[in-house]
């Protein structure tokens, strides 16, 4: 099941680049534009350093770039905000359905589809990326920004001392084709035909991780 995830997360790359071509290099031609002409907002998430944000047990999950992972966004290890901290925060920092959580620090170039409907705030090593969908639809987008990190692409273009990360001038500088919307579509229904798949996929290996588990104690104990 691991395998047949990973072959699907191939598969959806290489139909990306069959129907489009390498993004980088643009050998069909598409009409091209910045990322930052392509997207109604983009920006950075809450310096929760900076402006001192205390963490509460129970509250609104705050995203950190480490959460953004392959499959989506995980809250394990999650931090919480308190009610002052969330009306403070909640007109800029809460991510509307169908933006992209970009993480720019740590694993950078990894992105997520918000598709959810809960609320949720995100750092300042996150950006929160709205896509402008009279241009681009947002799986082409995030499929353009896996491609890139796919390559490391970013890795030309990273800035700071110790730390090293992506900036919005950057991120917002690098030249985005664009297909026609229909045929961008056409790749956003495959994608969500096969994130069907892989979900099924997941459930079943749960399944078979859990039915793993409860072999191996029964084993341990001397059950079998």
């Amino acid at each position: 099941r691991r395998e047949a995830l990973a072959k699907l997360d191939d598969l959806l790359q290489s139909t990306f680049l069959d129907m489009f071509g390498d993004p980088v290099t643009n050998p069909k031609g598409w009409e091209v534009k910045t990322f930052g002409e392509t997207v109604e907002k983009m920006h950075q998430g809450i310096n929760t350093a900076a402006d001192k944000v205390r963490y509460v047990e129970v509250g609104a999950p705050i995203i950190q770039a480490k959460h953004i992972v392959a499959d989506g966004i995980s809250l394990e290890g999650v931090k919480f905000l308190g009610k002052s901290d969330r009306e403070k925060y909640f007109s800029k920092y809460v991510p509307k359905q169908w933006d992209i959580l970009f993480s720019n620090i740590g694993t950078i170039g990894r992105s997520s589809i918000f598709t959810e409907t809960k609320e949720l705030f995100f750092a300042w090593n996150v950006f929160g990326i709205r896509p402008n969908h009279t241009l681009v639809n947002v799986f082409y987008m995030k499929a353009f920004l896996d491609y890139l990190e796919t390559v490391n692409f970013f890795d030309r273009y990273l800035t700071g001392g110790t730390v090293k990360f992506v900036s919005k001038k950057v991120l917002g500088s690098i030249m985005l084709p664009l297909p026609p919307l229909e045929l961008q579509r056409r790749f956003a229904e495959i994608v969500s035909s096969v994130e069907e798949q892989k979900a099924k996929m997941r459930k079943h290996l749960e399944q078979l991780d859990d039915l793993f588990a409860s072999l191996q104690q029964r084993a341990f104990r001397g059950d079998l």
